[in-house]
């Protein structure tokens, strides 16, 4: 198993002290959601949304054990089902993505896990509780506001994201909400 310090900035932040931290981070993310959830994810496909090779893909870029990130995979499907099946509970699911994201897969994504992605976000974007947008190129500074991704919670919580997972709690709560409400205008509906 890799130490923490040979992993990239991004993942030494999520799982601080150890391996074990983000797999329990990733769980607690997955609990929030059940009531729904909006996000802003700049650089990729939040990990509700994403395939299994699509989150293999971006587990990996980060120097995770192999282990970690078949269990992180498997807690992601569960996330994926759970938004899937939210048919009869009021949970509501908003993402905002970018063309950013969509145009520049995580290494080793080939066109093949690239394609079953997009399609199960036209999938689940088809699904009365789930809305997707894609901000076009363009608007992608602009609208952010310099926030990098972020998820938002019914009980008035988030916690900042991307597409690797769950970082530490989001300073902010309010300005992030004004600036998703902004980048939700500034966006297309995904398919379109």
């Amino acid at each position: 198993m890799r130490k923490p310090e040979a992993m990239s900035d991004s993942v030494r932040g999520l799982a601080p002290g150890s391996t074990v931290d983000l797999l329990h981070q990733e769980r607690g993310q997955a609990a929030r959601e059940v009531h729904g959830a909006q996000v802003w994810c700049p650089h990729g496909v939040p990990p509700l949304l994403q395939t299994a090779d699509y989150a293999r893909c971006v587990l990996r870029s980060h120097a995770l054990p192999q282990d970690m990130v078949e269990q992180l995979v498997d807690v992601r499907m569960m996330r994926v089902s759970q938004v899937a099946a939210q048919r009869h509970i009021p949970a509501r699911y908003e993402a905002v993505l970018t063309r950013t994201g969509y145009e520049h897969p995580p290494a080793g994504a080939t066109n093949q896990i690239m394609a079953q992605q997009w399609a199960q976000l036209a999938d689940l974007g088809a699904l009365a509780h789930v809305r997707l947008r894609v901000l076009p190129a363009a608007e992608h500074h602009r609208g952010a506001g310099g926030l990098g991704g972020f998820s938002l919670y019914p009980d008035g919580s988030a916690c900042t994201t991307g597409p690797e997972g769950p970082r530490p709690p989001l300073e902010g709560a309010l300005v992030a909400r004004e600036r998703f409400a902004h980048l939700w205008q500034l966006s297309p509906p995904y398919p379109g």
